[in-house]
């Protein structure tokens, strides 16, 4: 959502995605959405039904991206290793792996192809096995986020073997204080928005395929 709002405070055209269940709710961040104006479409990232509908009826309104951002989180915990069942590790895969994949395989037609394509993920450097102050717990999370950074690194190499024009990055937006970490967070989440907005409208092809934080600091993958 203040993504969507930063883009717009900088003149740029939005169209914002929620699961169907959540629209079909009076959830508050809903109605700021609608508040905005910017257009809605429902994906729910564990069903691959709604993710080609959605690039389906982006595609009869002839609309096409100059920007796609996969933004998908789910909680962190357990933090003991042990705690972890297969279905919950399932499902942090399908929401912070599997499911932002398939957005970047059902969505890539409706992306220009001017030379000024980015293709853009929320991830974290809880992903990250090369970062120094890795401290151990989460690893459903991390293991999840792992695959996710891999994805936006190889996807970025097969995109400049084959000559299409997209640039992948990762992002790592800080600890923001939001409704899924209980409102918890050291970041302010529109200086976090602002500084990736930034980033992103300067991004250039030769960046594609690396880890920065919502400063431009690189992060080791």
């Amino acid at each position: 959502l203040q993504l969507i709002r930063t883009f717009q405070t900088r003149g740029w055209n939005t169209i914002g995605s929620a699961r169907p269940e959540t629209l079909a709710t009076n959830d508050p961040s809903i109605a700021d959405l609608r508040a905005i104006n910017s257009d809605i479409v429902q994906i729910d990232y564990k069903d691959e039904a709604t993710i080609k509908s959605a690039a389906q009826e982006l595609a009869e309104k002839q609309v096409t991206l100059d920007v796609l951002i996969n933004c998908g989180g789910i909680k962190v915990r357990p933090l003991e290793w042990h705690l972890h069942e297969q279905e919950d590790l399932m499902e942090r895969f399908q929401v912070m792996a599997v499911g932002p994949f398939l957005v970047a395989k059902h969505f890539l037609p409706l992306i220009t192809k001017d030379g000024t394509i980015k293709l853009i993920y929320i991830t974290s450097k809880s992903g990250s096995i090369g970062t120094p102050d890795h401290d151990g717990e989460v690893i459903g999370y991390r293991m999840a986020k792992a695959a996710v950074n891999q994805q936006v690194k190889t996807l970025a190499l097969d995109f400049q073997r084959d000559n299409i024009p997209i640039t992948t990055l990762a992002f790592e937006p800080g600890f923001i204080k939001t409704k899924l970490t209980g409102w918890r967070g050291r970041v302010d989440i529109e200086e976090s928005c602002n500084g990736m907005v930034d980033i992103i409208q300067k991004l250039t092809p030769e960046q594609s395929g690396t880890f920065v934080d919502w400063k431009g600091e690189m992060i080791p993958w």
